[in-house]
């Protein structure tokens, strides 16, 4: 919502439904294409430069002290996210440039810029052709988002099992490139207890994977709330709903007197 105008966001939605029905690939298609148009509609500066100095400028991250003094001193802290690496950065970098390195991961979908003009195939070398639509040839200074899930399972990530990514495995909500209930699966065992904080309808996914003693904080006014008011459904771990970011921290000190 930050990178895009309102007409281009609008578009981009436009484009993600007209999609969805037939593939389950089509809002990072759609993404790209935005981001391909919006790299053709900037004149004064790079799609690098208004990413890093323009786009993210205005964003807040209220929980960062919070998470500063409580939280990265004494819990691993994960980021699962299905924007991209260059995004989080720039987001992160603009709170502070050493946050990114205050998380155990970052696990997101890998963007980088392309150097010099190529085809598409280029971009993969060896690997497979693309799975989804993008330009017959990326320009110098464009962003290429790659699947987490092709990158996951091309260099065998040693927490990820391939095998968690079988769609009869759970009911999935997920698009096809990145599956966050594979995620914490992967990642669980390895704690006592997770907390989950999530918003989106891909986040009911990864609920669906906690265990009994975990706990989910689930953001009131989002597509997952939503979602879970209108179709009530048994969750294997308890689940509690926030609304400002100080509700957020008063559940968070709970789950951490409790560990």
């Amino acid at each position: 919502t930050y990178l895009f105008s309102k007409e281009e966001q609008k578009l981009l939605i436009e484009d993600a439904r007209h999609h969805r029905k037939t593939n389950r690939l089509a809002w990072r298609e759609a993404v790209q294409r935005a981001l391909n148009r919006k790299f053709e509609s900037l004149k004064e500066m790079s799609l690098n430069q208004y990413i890093h100095q323009e786009a993210f400028k205005d964003v807040e991250f209220p929980m960062y002290p919070f998470l500063k003094k409580h939280l990265f001193s004494s819990c691993d802290v994960f980021i699962v996210s299905d924007a991209n690496t260059k995004f989080i950065e720039a987001i992160l970098n603009h709170v502070d440039p050493s946050l990114k390195y205050a998380f155990k991961e970052i696990i997101t979908n890998p963007a980088y810029w392309v150097s010099k003009d190529m085809k598409n195939q280029d971009l993969y070398q060896s690997r497979p052709p693309l799975l989804y639509e993008c330009p017959k040839t990326f320009q110098k200074g464009q962003l290429y988002v790659e699947p987490f899930m092709r990158v996951s399972e091309s260099r065998s990530l040693p927490w990820l099992s391939s095998s968690t990514f079988t769609p009869s495995s759970h009911t999935c909500t997920c698009q096809e490139n990145m599956c966050k209930h594979a995620i914490v699966s992967s990642l669980r065992d390895a704690y006592e207890r997770v907390c989950y904080i999530g918003d989106g309808k891909n986040d009911f996914c990864a609920m669906m994977a906690l265990r009994h003693n975990d706990l989910m904080c689930v953001r009131e006014g989002f597509s997952l709330s939503t979602f879970l008011e209108s179709s009530p459904t048994n969750t294997p771990s308890p689940f509690c709903f926030w609304k400002t970011h100080p509700d957020l921290e008063k559940q968070l000190q709970k789950f951490l007197n409790a560990l």
